[in-house]
């Protein structure tokens, strides 16, 4: 842009786009347009509020201890005293000292999980969605199977051990009673899965799933070789989905909570760029 002036000398011409009083002019516009567009962002770090949300997990910190909310005086000692360690919790992190505090990590880490799980705490399923949720889960709701068995278990893992075992099975095919070997005989009514799992290991339990009813076979066990007659494998029937209800709907907001958890951090994954560097 140009400007022509007349003077007594004649006609001059003015570019006041190469003026540097212009350029001075408007990057000065600009850094004051700039910086208060900033100021209207900028939080004040001395700024301390006491929100609902802060009254409302006060409250509900004191129904859980005492049963009851909290009286109007009761409910002021409890927001002086957030503020007293909100104070503190801000004068620590200008010291620095919650960096590189596993603790307070691990504590900021259960906060934002609990936050987030609330978010879906609220939600109620339909009596149909938990039906499809047994449907889906019922092995979970399945009750334990149980087993009446006789045994007469040999404590040694090694060959003699096994020997000693196989004498007995021929002595008991023979006719003894294997009662009478009264040191390691043992009999079983009843007994849940989960106990026979601790007493002899998982593999001692999956092999008398797979044992027929009424003879005796040989088994090892981590406790040693026993010398068992199943008689007896019981299986009860799946619950009624209306004597679980109540627990299935808990489970399933459990679950619920668990999935609103695991969205966040997925999406979380997603903002980030994670790189592994080898040491």
């Amino acid at each position: 842009m140009a400007v022509e002036l007349n003077d007594a000398k004649g006609t001059k011409k003015i570019n006041w786009l190469r003026e540097p009083m212009l350029h001075f002019i408007i990057i000065g516009l600009l850094v004051f347009v700039i910086n208060d567009l900033m100021q209207d962002d900028i939080v004040d770090e001395n700024l301390i509020v006491i929100d609902s949300r802060v009254r409302e997990e006060m409250i509900r910190e004191f129904q859980q201890k005492k049963s009851r909310e909290p009286s109007t005086q009761e409910l002021e000692k409890l927001l002086d005293s957030w503020l007293q360690n909100e104070l503190l919790y801000r004068k620590g992190l200008e010291m620095g000292l919650a960096e590189n505090d596993i603790m307070i990590r691990d504590r900021v880490i259960q906060k934002t999980v609990s936050l987030f799980r609330s978010l879906a705490a609220h939600r109620e399923p339909s009596s149909q969605q938990l039906r499809d949720w047994y449907q889906k889960k019922s092995a979970n709701y399945m009750k334990q199977p149980s087993y009446n068995f006789e045994h007469v278990l040999i404590r040694d893992q090694g060959d003699n051990a096994r020997l000693e075992v196989d004498a007995i099975r021929s002595e008991v095919l023979a006719g003894k009673e294997a009662s009478a070997f009264k040191q390691g005989y043992h009999s079983f009514v009843g007994r849940r899965r989960s106990s026979l799992s601790i007493a002899y290991g998982d593999e001692f339990v999956e092999t008398l799933d797979n044992l027929p009813i009424d003879e005796w076979k040989i088994v090892q066990s981590k406790k040693g070789f026993h010398l068992v007659r199943l008689q007896n494998r019981q299986q009860e029937p799946l619950p009624e989905f209306e004597e679980l209800e109540p627990l299935l709907r808990r489970d399933w907001r459990k679950q619920k909570q668990n999935d609103q958890v695991v969205k966040l951090i997925e999406e979380l994954r997603n903002n980030y760029t994670i790189l592994h560097h080898s040491s």
